[in-house]
Order: C-alpha cells, then sequence, then structure tokens
C-alpha cells in the first residue's frame, strides 16, 4: 500500500523568493517513461478490472494515504476515509496492490523529473473522459499558452489562483511551471483553491499538487452555486498545511 511521506513530495527550495533549479536534461523524457508505466500497468490490470475503477482507486487511495497522514487528529472524516481507503484495497489481490504502489511510484517519479499534468495525459489516453459531462482535460501545451498569458507580470507577493473546474489540475500545474521558467519559487509564492464537481478529477488534482509542494485546497463542489468545502469533500495538501516548509 501507498504511505505518503515527506520524501514522497517534491523537495522544497530555500527562501522565499528562491529560484528554483533548470530542468535536468532529459527530464520530460523521463516524465513520458514513467507516465508510460502507468499506462502499462493499468492495462495489466484491466482484464479483472475496468481500467475507470482501478484508475478511480488507485487517485483515491492516493489522496486518501497523502490527506490522512497529515492529520495528528483522527475525526470522524478521518475515520471514514481510512475504512474507505481499507475497503477499496481489499478489492485486490496481493499482486494488484503491488501494482498499485508501483504506479504510485512511477507518479512520483515523473513529477520529481519536472512539472507536467501527469495524471490527466493518463486520463485521457486511457479514453475515460466524458462527452456526456463534457470532461476533456485541456492538453498540457495549451495549459502551458494559458497560463503564460493569464500569469502576466508577476510582483513579490504572494501569487494567487482559483480553479474553478481544476480537472486534474493541469491549469495549475502549467502556472506552476511558468513561475519556475521566470526563476519564481512557487512553492513559496503559489496559493491556490480548486474546485471542481467530480470527486476523481478532485482526487488527481490533490495528489499532484501535493507531490509537487504546491499550497493548495482542493474541493467538491458546484462552483457556480456556491456549493463546496465541506470537510468530507476538501483535500487540503501538505504544503498548505505547513507540513513542506
Amino acid at each position: 500500500m501507498f504511505f505518503f511521506t515527506m520524501e514522497n513530495a517534491c523537495a522544497p527550495y530555500e527562501g522565499k523568493g528562491a529560484c528554483m533549479p533548470e530542468r535536468l536534461p532529459g527530464a520530460d523524457a523521463e516524465r513520458d517513461a514513467c507516465k508510460r508505466e502507468i499506462l502499462k500497468a493499468l492495462q495489466r490490470m484491466s482484464g479483472k478490472h475496468h481500467p475507470r475503477d482501478v484508475f478511480h482507486d488507485w487517485v483515491e487511495c492516493m489522496a486518501i494515504s497523502i490527506s490522512n497522514s497529515c492529520h495528528l487528529l483522527h475525526g470522524a472524516v478521518w475515520r471514514e476515509r481510512e475504512e474507505a481507503y481499507i475497503a477499496t484495497m481489499g478489492k485486490y489481490d496481493a499482486g494488484e496492490r503491488q501494482a498499485i504502489v508501483e504506479m504510485c511510484a512511477w507518479l512520483v517519479k515523473a513529477l520529481g523529473a519536472c512539472e507536467g499534468d501527469v495524471l490527466g495525459q493518463v486520463y485521457m489516453e486511457c479514453e475515460m473522459g466524458s462527452k456526456g459531462a463534457g470532461q476533456f482535460f485541456t492538453p498540457y501545451s495549451v495549459s502551458l499558452v494559458s497560463a503564460e498569458m493569464a500569469l502576466g507580470e508577476v510582483g513579490d507577493g504572494m501569487v494567487s489562483i482559483n480553479e474553478p473546474a481544476c480537472g486534474s489540475g493541469g491549469m495549475v500545474i502549467a502556472a506552476a511551471d511558468v513561475l519556475r521558467r521566470r526563476g519564481i519559487n512557487y512553492q513559496r509564492r503559489l496559493d491556490v483553491v480548486c474546485q471542481d464537481l467530480d470527486w476523481t478529477a478532485v482526487c488527481m488534482c490533490y495528489v499532484q499538487l501535493s507531490l509537487l509542494g504546491i499550497r493548495a485546497v482542493c474541493s467538491r463542489g458546484d462552483t457556480l452555486t456556491l456549493d463546496g468545502f465541506k470537510e468530507r469533500d476538501t483535500l487540503v495538501t501538505p504544503a498548505k498545511m505547513g507540513l513542506l516548509l
């Protein structure tokens, strides 16, 4: 099973405005190679389980692992999530649970190589997008261009982003990528609120932003009706909780 530790997240960089290092040569290729390993693992498990179910269970269990590992007080919501985690993992045999752990490791390695919407790409390449719900995740290259245009000039203060239809968090990750390219430490300067109607999307966004060390609150709800941010539907990243300093 996957247990979140501070070592699973990208190492924070020192200094409020400290520059983040440039990508190492081959970082994009390494990230894409890790993504392919995740896709292979999902395909291997698809004979017994539907790929959509495996993907949902995987990202939800990762989200629960990260969130529950960060709470010292174990209240009703913490217990509900712990029970959901145990029940979900109980659906899989030992070999399948090992494959889920390996997918977690590939995701950590992919995001450790460089920023990118790894889960969104896996989701779409497995053809899990919903035409009826209009759920299609924006290609990361488009997200990068949009983020570059939207951010404009960034001053010395915090950069706040409200993402009302976050999906897998691709637009937020692209914004972090743009800040890094400008020499700005997004782990120190970026503060995000994310919302989506779909719980799987919320978990995807939460997991990726957690592993990238981004301060964020991710919640399931309807932005247009101001419905959301109930405790059981909300996940707070370790960085936002002050656990990545």
